[in-house]
C-alpha cells in the first residue's frame, strides 16, 4: 500500500496541458499567418484560387479557442488549492480531494478503469480517459514508494524518458 498527497494548484495544471497549449499557439500563428497572406493577396490579386487561403481560418479559430479556454482555467486554477490524498492498494486506489480543509469527495478507482499512465520528471499521470488525470507528485514519495506505485500502475520505468 502506498499513500501520498499531491497539491493540485496552477503549477500541476499548466504541466498537464503544456502540449496542448503549444500546440494551440503554433495554430494560432500558422492561422494568423495564412489570413494575412489572404488579405494581402485577396486586395492584390483579385482571382479565384486567393480564396484557398480561407481555409486557415481553421487553425487560426482552434488555436485561438484553446488558447481563450486554457487561460480561463489557469486564471479560474489561480488562487484556489486543492489537495488529492491517494491511497493506493492492490487493486484500486481511493482518491479523496481536499480544498480550504473541506472534503470535496472521494473515490475509489479500479486499475482496471485507468486509461494510461504517463510519467514525467516530477509527475506521474493517472489518466482515466483522454481529458482528465489525476496527478501524482512524484516528489513526494520515497524511492520504495514510488517503485511500488510503478508496479501497481504497471509503468515500465525504461518508457518513461
Amino acid at each position: 500500500m502506498v499513500e501520498c498527497e499531491t497539491v493540485i494548484d496552477i503549477k500541476v495544471q499548466k504541466k498537464l496541458t503544456k502540449k496542448t497549449y503549444i500546440a494551440s499557439i503554433i495554430a494560432l500563428i500558422i492561422g494568423s499567418i495564412g489570413l494575412v497572406a489572404y488579405l494581402v493577396l485577396g486586395s492584390l490579386i483579385n482571382e479565384f484560387w486567393t480564396e484557398i487561403f480561407l481555409i486557415f481560418a481553421f487553425p487560426f479559430a482552434f488555436g485561438l479557442i484553446y488558447v481563450i479556454t486554457l487561460r480561463k482555467n489557469y486564471k479560474a486554477l489561480s488562487g484556489k488549492v486543492m489537495v488529492n490524498c491517494y491511497v493506493f492498494e492492490e487493486t484500486s486506489f481511493n482518491v479523496t480531494t481536499i480544498q480550504n480543509d473541506n472534503n470535496m469527495g472521494s473515490s475509489q478507482v479500479p486499475y482496471s478503469n485507468i486509461y494510461k499512465c504517463k510519467e514525467m520528471d516530477d509527475y506521474i499521470f493517472i489518466y482515466l480517459n483522454k481529458n482528465s488525470a489525476f496527478p501524482i507528485d512524484k516528489r513526494r514519495l520515497k524511492e520504495d514508494q514510488l517503485i511500488e506505485l510503478r508496479n501497481l500502475l504497471k509503468i515500465n520505468q525504461q518508457n518513461n524518458k
